[in-house]
């Protein structure tokens, strides 16, 4: 399990804010995947939206696909998003994500999160820009890792969980 701890690092900020600059666009979030919900580990123009429900994500479509790039070139097109509440009122036009996937207590992968870009109007991305986020992907799959190692590490050290919000 990881802990969906909300406090932004500097490490996570650094993932989007690279998505954001190579894919260029206005949005972009590295989320963690819970039962109902999106938690907004690290975001860009979203303002102080920190979580948003999973049933009208496009990274619910992300994680279904968790060998791959996940795009929407323009989401009004799109019969699977354009009555979605995230196009309508937020003006959503374009999404590409890559899901988080690390392996589980008996090796199996598990998507945790995605690593997504949007924006409010229609694009595509280059075969670079979509490598570069698979890279993305990777990265934070690695700082979710150590964070969780050095949280397992402070635990046996006799630190105690204030934080009991826990991916699913």
């Amino acid at each position: 399990k990881l802990s969906l701890d909300r406090r932004p690092e500097e490490v996570f900020d650094n993932i989007v804010g690279l998505a954001v600059n190579l894919c260029k666009t206005s949005y972009g979030a590295l989320n963690l995947v819970a039962k109902n919900r999106l938690f907004f580990k690290a975001a860009i123009g979203t303002g102080e939206v920190r979580e948003s429900p999973r049933d009208i994500s496009f990274c619910s479509h992300t994680i279904l696909y968790p060998d791959t790039i996940f795009v929407v070139n323009d989401a009004t097109k799109d019969p699977r998003f354009a009555d979605c509440p995230m196009v309508t009122a937020n003006n959503v036009r374009f999404y590409a994500g890559v899901p988080i996937q690390v392996d589980d207590e008996k090796g199996n992968k598990c998507c945790v999160g995605t690593i997504c870009v949007w924006d409010d109007s229609p694009k595509s991305l280059s075969k670079s820009q979509c490598a570069a986020m698979s890279y993305l992907a990777g990265l934070a799959k690695c700082a979710l890792l150590m964070k969780r190692k050095s949280y397992k590490n402070l635990k046996e050290c006799g630190f105690k969980d204030t934080n009991n919000d826990e991916q699913k």
